[in-house]
């Protein structure tokens, strides 16, 4: 049916997009916590 086919594809997007937030969070965490020990 259609819908499974979409439903795939919702999947792989919403993979993809927790993965990304997942690599955002804790890139953001590295850069504080560099600048944490560099600055002070």
């Amino acid at each position: 049916m259609a819908w499974e086919k979409e439903t795939e594809d919702h999947r792989q997007i919403w993979e993809r997009f927790t993965r990304l937030v997942t690599w955002g969070t804790g890139s953001v965490l590295l850069i504080v916590a560099l600048m944490a020990i560099f600055l002070l």
